[in-house]
């Protein structure tokens, strides 16, 4: 038996751990695009699937469901995170640091890692020069 608790030839791989993480990311996405079926305007089943799709590597789906995700909510600050770092990943640093300005001005606090690894990046720490309470000016008219 070896440490996985698995009986068997010490050659075989018999436990392979990405392989189990597929088989979960494909039955989260699988159970929220159920959820979604049912109810279209679930913000949170988008986001969640957005998430296991980012999970797996496929940000064009994360930022697509971040992204509904929004229409349905447009003060979901979490949905606003999620798409900023699905930006991120896809090297579209303007667009994540106005989706980092959105969440923050709707209350989001924003990890300080990810903030430095995007300001590194972008060699920048505002979105078209323009500092965040003029972001908040803007939400306020809205």
């Amino acid at each position: 038996m070896n440490k996985h608790g698995v009986v068997g030839n010490k050659n075989k791989v018999l436990w392979n751990k990405s392989e189990c993480l597929s088989i979960h990311l494909n039955n989260e996405i699988f159970n929220y695009s159920q959820e979604i079926k049912e109810n279209p305007n679930a913000a949170e089943a988008y986001i969640n699937r957005g998430i296991a799709y980012g999970d797996k590597g496929n940000d064009i789906k994360a930022i697509s469901d971040f992204t509904k995700a929004i229409r349905i909510n447009p003060n979901h600050r979490d949905a606003y995170y999620c798409r900023a770092v699905g930006y991120f990943y896809n090297k579209n640093f303007k667009k994540s640091w106005g989706d980092i300005h959105k969440a923050k001005a709707l209350g989001a606090k924003i990890p300080r890692k990810f903030l430095n690894k995007l300001k590194q990046a972008s060699g920048s720490e505002v979105m078209d020069d323009k500092p965040l309470t003029s972001v908040k000016a803007i939400l306020k008219k809205q």
